[in-house]
């Protein structure tokens, strides 16, 4: 063999996508996308880890399988975003491969907790006309799809006239 018509075969690896964008999610509930390792080149190589590198609790990953990546085959990492609180949040996820070639820059994570869905039903109570110094109890069902607890309280002008009982 003549040195100009050797070459090196290496491992070459992807990412997709380099931001993933989860939007609005309400606080409580979870969305989850999919982060994509392509082999792109003619070796196999293994997919290492994950590691979220500015550690945000309202982001999880998990690797589906630490095996082998077959040339032309991909390899899915779950990326869950769960908001407990309201507004924008980020964090940067590196993906670890033994691929000679690979991308070195993190994916960036990043999502908006939205207000609950919490709903009151009925959403008016009228107490209609009530005697001084009496009271009266009206029910209400509070329905949480979410899986944060729940404070409930009455604000506004007139407050100081309610009380909330839970059931």
């Amino acid at each position: 063999h003549e040195p100009r018509q050797t070459g090196l075969v290496s491992a070459s690896a992807a990412v997709e996508p380099a931001v993933l964008d989860f939007g609005e999610v309400p606080v409580g509930e979870w969305s989850s996308l999919a982060v994509t390792i392509k082999n792109v080149g003619f070796v196999p190589f293994h997919a290492l880890e994950v590691l979220r590198l500015d550690e945000n609790p309202a982001f999880t990953a998990e690797l589906e399988n630490t095996g082998k990546v077959m040339p032309g085959a991909d390899r899915r990492v779950m990326v869950s975003f769960h908001p407990v609180r309201e507004g924008e949040q980020a964090d940067r996820l590196q993906i670890s491969t033994d691929a000679e070639h690979r991308p070195t820059s993190p994916v960036a994570l990043q999502g908006k907790g939205a207000p609950s869905q919490v709903r009151v039903i009925p959403s008016t109570i009228d107490f209609e006309t009530l005697e001084i110094d009496s009271e009266r109890w009206m029910g209400a069902m509070v329905e949480n799809p979410t899986d944060l607890t729940l404070t409930l309280r009455v604000v506004g002008g007139g407050a100081a006239q309610f009380d909330v009982a839970q059931v």
